[in-house]
């Protein structure tokens, strides 16, 4: 069993060493290649969350501005109640 591991082990090392320019210009590439990959994705990622970031922002001022115009009617209103109570001399 051991034997024919190392047998194994010897032709994929006289395999690996025949065509090592190969293999490494393979490796190169794919490294460039994953990295290129894996800056696309990152990028593509940074814009969604940009966007989700600013519908967000969006619907948090959009509720601001809700909850501000309700508490001005509601002062106008308790203003306007309190004036008609207390009629000034």
């Amino acid at each position: 069993m051991m034997r024919k591991f190392w047998q194994i082990m010897g032709g994929t090392y006289l395999f690996l060493f025949k065509r090592r320019k190969v293999i490494l210009g393979l490796v190169i590439t794919v490294l460039v290649v994953g990295q290129l990959f894996l800056l696309i994705w990152l990028v593509v990622g940074q814009v969604k969350i940009k966007k989700d970031m600013k519908k967000n922002q969006d619907a948090v001022v959009k509720l601001l501005n809700k909850t501000y115009s309700q508490a001005w009617q509601l002062n106008t209103k308790f203003n306007q109640r309190e004036a008609a109570a207390n009629p000034k001399k």
